[in-house]
């Protein structure tokens, strides 16, 4: 569960994040609410998942799904460029990330 947890906070930290941008500076009661409730509920998430994942590794994957997705939407919503130096970085992030989970998970001996 504690992996799902993760998940879940990367996807409300992502999510605030991307509101962020769209509150332009906080003068959009919505779109600020919105955050709000987000920039709660990430960590949150995270001390959940960390009850029982190591720190280093939760913080990791943590920061690694926030990484990928926001590089993803900032190219696909925000029509930013996606180069292929920004490519090759999102696949060591993710390799990283899949690392830490394997090692973490007992499949990778460390």
């Amino acid at each position: 569960m504690a992996w799902v947890y993760l998940i879940i906070a990367g996807l409300c930290e992502v999510a605030w994040i991307v509101t962020l941008k769209l509150n332009n500076g906080f003068t959009k009661l919505v779109p600020s609410l919105i955050a709000l409730v987000f920039i709660l509920a990430s960590p949150f998430f995270a001390s959940l998942a960390m009850k029982s994942l190591g720190i280093g590794t939760g913080y990791a994957v943590w920061i690694g799904v926030n990484c990928v997705l926001l590089t993803l939407l900032s190219t696909f919503y925000f029509n930013e460029p996606m180069t292929w130096p920004k490519m090759l970085c999102i696949s060591l992030v993710v390799a990283g990330t899949v690392g830490l989970k394997l090692i973490e998970g007992g499949v990778i001996k460390s």
